[in-house]
């Protein structure tokens, strides 16, 4: 709304004012911020979607960038969720980012943290 406030304004300052002219501007600027919101909404239910698209073997490969045997390692220990229908295996990018999360590595500051917290108790116990 005060997009459509200010162009009016701009507009009125204009010369040679003509008001067909001024409301076909602002409709065209609605319009394309509508239009902007709408892309980035489509855009999101697209990405959404995306992350539960089944993805066969090859283009799990491709997405994890490991080879064919550690892919097939991984299905055989159960170590990757996965699905299998006949000989084919399936996987989702949102599984497979989730095992890729699974085994973080802490960094010193974390861990350093962690220390800290886990010894407040036993400091307190060994003072009384």
């Amino acid at each position: 709304m005060r997009i459509i406030i200010f162009l009016f304004q701009q507009i009125l300052k204009m010369k040679n004012f003509n008001l067909d002219e001024a409301i076909r501007t602002i409709i065209k600027e609605e319009n394309n911020i509508l239009l902007s919101k709408i892309e980035a909404v489509v855009s999101k239910i697209q990405t959404a979607d995306d992350s539960e698209k089944p993805l066969n073997f090859k283009e799990a490969l491709r997405y994890m960038n490991c080879s064919q045997s550690y892919l097939y390692k991984l299905t055989s220990t159960n170590q990757i969720s996965h699905s299998k229908k006949g000989k084919k295996l399936y996987f989702t990018k949102r599984n497979i980012d989730q095992w890729l999360l699974e085994n973080k590595v802490s960094t010193i500051s974390e861990m350093e943290e962690n220390a800290a917290s886990y010894l407040k108790p036993i400091h307190k116990n060994k003072i009384q």
